[in-house]
């Protein structure tokens, strides 16, 4: 399987139950800057009235914006790890540990029930950065 078909299987899988996920295209990019030959697959909208908090899925990255509104993209590519440094019931921030020595903050906020939408993203993080460094 192709690693961009790769992705948008895994988004579908495990992102796309998430009430806070939704597919979108092209058209639709909250002022994100994409690469050529980049695809989006999704938004996960942390708090709906706040755009500025949003995390675009792509076929290549996550993109998002810092506490200074900057957009920051992190390819699947530079993610060496991920952790939750929180504990279990109140976790809504996922560390992005890069192989440049950086770490990269994501705040997943949505949740249903007691279930952390983190838990899922996690996941789905995990599964894609694991697809390429296997093939």
């Amino acid at each position: 399987m192709e690693f961009d078909e790769y992705v948008k299987s895994r988004a579908y899988r495990t992102l796309k139950p998430l009430s806070q996920y939704k597919q979108i295209d092209t058209n639709d990019l909250f002022g994100f800057q994409l690469s050529e030959g980049e695809g989006v697959i999704g938004i996960y909208e942390n708090m709906p009235k706040e755009a500025n908090k949003d995390i675009l899925i792509t076929t290549r990255g996550l993109h998002f914006k810092n506490n200074q509104q900057q957009g920051i993209f992190v390819s699947y590519d530079e993610i060496k790890s991920v952790e939750v440094l929180q504990p279990k019931e109140i976790a809504n921030i996922l560390t992005l540990h890069l192989d440049s020595g950086r770490d990269v903050e994501l705040i997943i906020n949505g949740k249903s029930g007691r279930f952390h939408d983190m838990w899922e993203f996690m996941r789905y993080v995990l599964r894609v950065v694991e697809f390429p460094r296997k093939s």
